[in-house]
């Protein structure tokens, strides 16, 4: 009701911690944005989910996009800070236009 009185939209967007998105990563791990992704859809709330398409990019690329060192550990490198700034920037287009 706060958003729709202020006549706004509510968007969800899940973000990534860095064992999710390692280019080596063979394992899903994307369990927890699969429900988050379902809960939207069913109280029809959209959903921008950043790991799956972090992971693509970083195995395409072979990079990684946390930590400052390379590790892929911590907070969002200056790549990841990048793609996500693109990514949602495109999703909330998507969705506000």
């Amino acid at each position: 009701e706060e958003v729709k009185s202020h006549n706004s939209k509510f968007v969800i967007v899940t973000l990534t911690n860095g064992v999710q998105v390692k280019p080596e990563n063979k394992a899903d791990l994307n369990y927890p944005e699969r429900r988050i992704g379902k809960l939207g859809e069913s109280i029809n709330v959209p959903v921008i989910t950043l790991a799956p398409k972090f992971l693509t990019y970083a195995k395409t690329n072979n990079t990684y996009l946390h930590g400052f060192d390379d590790s892929g550990e911590g907070h969002w490198n200056v790549e990841g800070n990048r793609l996500a700034g693109e990514l949602i920037a495109k999703e909330m287009c998507n969705i506000l236009y």
